[in-house]
């Protein structure tokens, strides 16, 4: 692997990514512009603020889970070989 870049994601996930982000835009759009045209601005404001809080939370707490799932990972392994240091001696 010298000399090429690791690969962090796979090619469908961040295909899929970009089609939901993309599908959510536009039933965004669409509810700012529906609310807009029935006098109801305020609810396109709020569905607007909802859908920019989801994308805001997933970016922040997904780094958070995925060290906190590591961390437990690696805690459960250690655990593990405290309880029962010879039992993985035969794998």
């Amino acid at each position: 692997m010298v000399g090429q870049s690791l690969p962090v994601r796979k090619k469908d996930t961040v295909m899929k990514a970009i089609i939901v982000n993309a599908a959510v835009f536009q039933v965004g759009w669409l509810c700012c512009m529906l609310a807009g045209a029935n006098h109801h601005p305020w609810l396109g404001t709020l569905t607007a603020l909802l859908i920019v809080a989801c994308q805001v939370s997933h970016a922040v707490f997904m780094p958070f889970l995925m060290l906190l799932s590591r961390r437990l990972d690696g805690t459960s392994y250690q655990t593990s070989r405290l309880i029962a240091p010879g039992c993985n001696a035969h794998v």
